[in-house]
């Protein structure tokens, strides 16, 4: 890979590994053990939710940040450290691990040629190279570009990578987010029938079938496919979801102390369906510890919004949310550990680490919940939302009246007056204020908020929805001031790309 792309699409890492070694791939195991390096090993989650609305700006004495990152990302502002968690290591990671997919497609098309056709598994891990080709740019797109709308050929998108670079100092086009969406789309619709799991020696770290096809739920629930999400998705859950989802009630039996609950979040093969290993300071920030407490979600927040806040299911859907006392205002939903690199065992030092949990049967239920709203079979994503909740709660169903009467008497959120009820402002969605679908459309971003909470996700059902975020200075769980709103139409919605590529030529993101 050209010097010239190294410096303008990925991270300085990059030039560690010597070309040579990039290329000389020549059997099927070389090809599949490449594809291990295809995933990105930089993680968004940390940027995605100081960027949402999951955090307060705690006012009083003790309060810290770990990095100038939590401040810059509260405040939708230039983020410009190049560390870990930073849209410098993301961007390098995520176009690092596309050209390792690239590199695997090229050495599987010259086999192809060699032996005049694909075997199954040379076939299969051309099918994973296409989807973490996919993924990875899809990845970008969250961070870097608006939501996909009907305005989409006139957004920003990022340069989807097809090919290994040659030539010195090239010159790259972002293009528009509507032809960006078409060539995620497309690699999926190719791979998707040839992904398999008999070359997986581990599936759970790899792009399995049914971790494949919760992505193209994903994927098409950000592109306004409805019907397609639900297809995918059916692939995922099968015909008796509650069967393949998490065991909640087990997992909040597990002690507080240690590691145990994340361990067992991370380690569940039964519901979890891709995790990767990325490089970030997740668990430190975002997790039990005193660093990173002025940005943080709170007990407001919890109370009011999300995790501890009232739903129309009865009984305890706390899980797994938990209060630190000792003036650390973070309530921590307990899903995530750290895992540390040794990389100078002399010195002792090195780099901490998080398994990212990607996909989950939870949250793929809940994507079809959301998709069968919008596509007005309410009693359908009633039911779906009522087997989430039983299994995550051990609550009883609420029948659809009792749902869409909860929030429709719920008032809007206002700064000062919380709840979970913020206006859903994206002129897309042609959602009727009030109605049947909003009430449950409410319901179903009020779950995913509890149930996703830490993982970045939040951030994305707010710019989809065009959610407006207003931003409060917070002491003693009281509002003592409001600062700046996040409009559903705000550029800041797409975060800025790194300075160091900005300084490669690469096209910025609009600002006001």
């Amino acid at each position: 890979m050209a010097l010239s792309l190294i410096v303008a699409l990925t991270s300085c890492d990059y030039l560690d590994v010597p070309f040579d070694n990039r290329t000389d791939i020549h059997t099927e195991e070389q090809i599949n053990k490449l594809l291990v390096a295809a995933y990105t090993t930089s993680s968004e989650w940390v940027m995605a939710e100081f960027s949402s609305d999951n955090v307060d700006h705690m006012i009083g004495p003790g309060f810290n940040i770990d990095s100038s990152l939590d401040e810059e990302a509260f405040n939708w502002a230039q983020i410009t450290g190049i560390n870990q968690d930073t849209p410098h290591a993301f961007w390098g990671a995520a176009y690092g691990a596309i050209a390792n997919a690239n590199l695997a497609l090229i050495s599987i098309e010259r086999l192809e040629r060699e032996n005049g056709g694909l075997t199954h598994t040379l076939r299969a891990l051309r099918a994973e190279a296409l989807m973490t080709r996919a993924y990875n740019h899809f990845l970008l797109a969250s961070i870097f570009c608006m939501p996909y709308g009907s305005n989409a050929v006139n957004e920003l998108g990022v340069y989807y990578m097809t090919h290994i670079e040659s030539t010195v100092a090239p010159q790259y086009s972002r293009g528009n987010l509507a032809d960006l969406f078409y060539n995620i789309n497309r690699d999926i619709v190719v791979a998707l029938p040839h992904i398999v799991d008999g070359h997986l020696a581990v599936p759970q770290y790899r792009f399995n079938r049914r971790a494949a096809h919760a992505f193209a739920a994903r994927f098409n629930l950000h592109y306004r496919r409805f019907e397609e999400v639900v297809r995918y998705a059916n692939v995922v859950l099968g015909s008796n979801p509650a069967a393949v989802l998490r065991d909640w009630q087990h997992g909040g039996s597990l002690q507080l102390q240690g590691d145990f609950r994340p361990n067992w979040f991370v380690m569940n093969n039964h519901a979890n369906l891709l995790n990767t290993v990325a490089s970030s300071r997740h668990f430190r920030i975002l997790g039990p510890t005193g660093l990173a407490t002025r940005f943080a979600h709170n007990q407001l927040i919890a109370s009011t919004e999300s995790s501890r806040s009232s739903t129309p299911w009865p009984g305890g859907h706390r899980f797994p949310s938990v209060g630190f006392a000792g003036g650390n205002p973070k309530i921590i939903s307990f899903k995530f550990t750290e895992y540390f690199r040794i990389t100078d065992p002399i010195a002792g030092i090195g780099f901490p680490h998080i398994i990212q949990v990607h996909f989950t049967t939870d949250e793929t239920l809940l994507m079809r919940a959301e998709a069968l709203v919008m596509l007005g079979r309410y009693q359908e994503a009633v039911n779906d939302m009522n087997t989430f909740m039983v299994n995550f709660a051990n609550t009883t169903p609420r029948t659809l009246e009792q749902i869409v009467n909860f929030y429709n008497n719920m008032p809007y959120h206002t700064p000062l007056v919380p709840t979970p009820k913020k206006r859903l402002m994206n002129p897309d969605s042609g959602i009727v204020e009030g109605s049947v679908q909003e009430n449950l459309l409410h319901a179903v971003l009020h779950l995913r908020r509890i149930l996703t909470m830490h993982e970045g996700l939040r951030w994305q059902d707010i710019r989809r929805h065009g959610i407006e975020i207003v931003r409060r200075d917070v002491q003693d769980l009281t509002v003592i001031r409001t600062g700046d709103i996040l409009t559903y139409d705000d550029p800041r919605r797409a975060i800025q790309i790194p300075e160091t590529v900005a300084a490669a030529g690469v096209e910025q993101n609009p600002r006001r």
